[in-house]
């Protein structure tokens, strides 16, 4: 009887005792506010992001609606400051931070003194400035900067203040503790933020940088895209091509037109991303599986996803992307909306897209990086996309690195700037449609154009005709009056 009664004692002792939380993210994002009109919600969304594409899995919430001890669940804390003027005032939080072991990163304004300690940093205020951002190759000009910022002078820093010489460190770190005075959401200001990042969380993740083709559709004009790959192809550039594709009309002449130019670039070495568009979670699976089975008939293998950040973090959605591919692009979003308390986002690999510019083109990435650019869709816009892109040939002739697509029984991957089907060499067959046939893609808006073209045309018709009949008045009128003044001999 005692030993039964010495067994109940234990586990009931046990039973009171705190249990340790399994780790449900590597990093809590805290912000004070998402601060939209301030574009804070842009901010915190690229923190996620990028955070994410270091394999940080990554949680957010608000410092309002923290909970004592909740931060012994993570082994990081980001703390984004979106609203100077807004006083924290959650003392569960406030108190936990100054007790946390772990890494942690402050951005944006009201840097505390405990923060200040953990640094050794003395930051001076600084307000109404606008910034040049200097690396030894680049020199960018910051937007201008209206709040009240902390900064630390640094002789060598890259923030110049136009019209001085002061300089000042855009990024401070000490062991496992980090600052950023202001978040840029891109540019070689985001470069190294992220740079940061990855230092303070101790991230391992490769460097790689690709291009990303972005808004290739089957209603794209099919010469000018065809153009557009085989300048690439000419030009040694790897690539990678987010293209949107239906699940409707698959068997139509454009479509098998469009997916002939796909397999024209995959034989080239492109890599093809399926765009995910804002379907619900519950018919994801069944949209990406009708999707993706004329794909991969016509040989067309998407070996990664292109996705908004939005989509990424809905977690249902997350999770069937990943029956599909380890391999996710986030797209840079114009508007993430207001972010739902909770976001989380993870993946295997994950590239971080922003849009392409020379300076971030040559400067080394901290991260999985896709630099942007949209597909050109008329002659104009292929002009200017060989602008932009023939001086950066030489910064995108690295060969792509490796994704795989799991779909049906079978699983697709891209290695080499080759796509292998269950391990062995598939071989693309570009002559399933003739070159010959792939003519203008007729859509609503050509046909659109092309009435008011016509209509322009005949108005400019009419136009010459008035003028021509009021010139020959007019020389008539002339004649005329001149007679009238003529002395008869």
């Amino acid at each position: 009887m005692k030993r039964i009664w010495f067994i109940l004692s234990i586990g009931f002792f046990w039973f009171l005792m705190p249990t340790q939380s399994v780790k449900a993210a590597d990093v809590l994002v805290a912000y004070d506010s998402q601060n939209i009109t301030a574009e804070g919600n842009q901010t915190l969304a690229n923190v996620v992001q990028q955070l994410s594409s270091l394999n940080q899995t990554v949680t957010l919430q608000s410092i309002d609606a923290y909970r004592s001890g909740e931060l012994n669940q993570y082994q990081g804390l980001v703390t984004v400051i979106n609203w100077p003027n807004l006083t924290v005032t959650n003392n569960a939080f406030l108190r936990d931070r100054a007790r946390f072991n772990g890494a942690t990163v402050h951005i944006g304004a009201n840097l505390m003194a405990a923060e200040q300690q953990q640094l050794q940093i003395k930051p001076e205020k600084v307000t109404h400035r606008q910034f040049e951002f200097q690396l030894p190759n680049n020199h960018v000009l910051l937007p201008f900067q209206d709040g009240i910022w902390q900064l630390v002078r640094d002789t060598s820093g890259p923030l110049i203040d136009q019209g001085t010489t002061v300089r000042y460190a855009y990024t401070s770190q000490r062991g496992n503790h980090g600052y950023v005075p202001f978040w840029q959401t891109g540019g070689v200001a985001n470069v190294q933020a992220t740079a940061l990042l990855k230092q303070v969380f101790q991230s391992k993740v490769t460097t790689d940088k690709v291009l990303m083709l972005t808004q290739a559709t089957p209603l794209n004009d099919m010469q000018v895209m065809r153009a557009t790959i085989d300048y690439l192809a000419g030009l040694g550039v790897n690539y990678g091509i987010s293209t949107t594709w239906t699940s409707d009309n698959t068997t139509s002449q454009a479509a098998k037109r469009y997916t002939w130019l796909l397999r024209r670039a995959e034989i080239n070495g492109a890599q093809i991303y399926l765009k995910v568009n804002g379907t619900t979670a519950t018919n994801l699976k069944a949209v990406l599986d009708q999707q993706l089975k004329s794909l991969t008939q016509a040989q067309v293998f998407p070996t990664g996803m292109t996705v908004s950040l939005n989509t990424a973090t809905q977690v249902q959605r997350a999770e069937t992307l990943k029956r599909y591919t380890d391999t996710l692009l986030v797209l840079p979003a114009a508007d993430v909306g207001h972010l739902a308390a909770g976001t989380r986002l993870t993946a295997k690999k994950l590239y971080s897209g922003q849009s392409l510019s020379t300076p971030v083109a040559k400067t080394a990435v901290a991260n999985p990086t896709a630099l942007t650019l949209a597909m050109p869709t008329t002659a104009k816009e292929l002009q200017a996309f060989k602008q932009q892109l023939t001086p950066l040939a030489a910064d995108f002739s690295d060969t792509l690195p490796a994704s795989t697509l799991r779909f049906g029984t079978h699983t697709f991957s891209y290695q080499g700037g080759q796509y292998l089907r269950d391990g062995e060499t598939e071989l693309i067959n570009e002559t399933s449609l003739s070159p010959a046939k792939i003519r203008r893609t007729r859509t609503q808006v050509s046909r659109l154009n092309r009435f008011f073209d016509v209509q322009s045309v005949v108005l400019s018709g009419v136009l010459l005709v008035v003028l021509g009949v009021l010139l020959i008045l007019l020389l008539i009128g002339r004649h005329y009056y001149r007679g009238m003044f003529k002395q008869k001999k």
